[in-house]
């Protein structure tokens, strides 16, 4: 358990004020956090480095101990969250697929017949460029 005198160390170098209430709530999350931390067992950290076939110190095997702890401290809230009657996968909005409406400058066939009359070459209508599948004889 963490001491009010080491909640109020902290406050002082955080350079923050609270209130004895304040102080109160910090110094019981703070226990709350040290003591799932300790939870994490040096010698499970040390089994995930196993398994992820990496080589940790012991400096790098405390830190991840640390922020292991931290990671499983703020999914163990996440799990006591109340979501009420959200569905799993549900939306926040209700607005789906929504789109602009599609408007050009100009009507198709006006851009089209612009485009065909400015074309070099034309053929009944449609714009005449050179073959690009020939038919090599493959």
């Amino acid at each position: 358990m963490i001491t009010k005198a080491e909640v109020e160390k902290l406050a002082h170098l955080a350079r923050i004020e609270l209130g004895e209430a304040e102080k109160k709530e910090l110094q019981k999350e703070l226990g709350s956090i040290l003591d799932f931390v300790s939870k994490l067992k040096k010698a499970e950290v040390e089994k995930l480095a196993h398994l992820a076939r990496i080589e940790l110190g012991e400096a790098e095997k405390k830190e991840l101990q640390k922020e292991l702890g931290s990671i499983l401290d703020f999914v163990s809230k996440l799990k006591k969250t109340e979501v009420g009657e959200i569905q799993a996968g549900g939306r926040i909005f209700e607005e789906t697929n929504v789109f602009r409406e599609d408007v050009g400058g100009q009507a198709p066939e006006e851009y089209s017949a612009e485009l065909i009359e400015s074309a070099p070459q034309k053929e009944s209508g449609y714009l005449k460029v050179k073959n690009v599948f020939a038919d090599n004889g493959n």
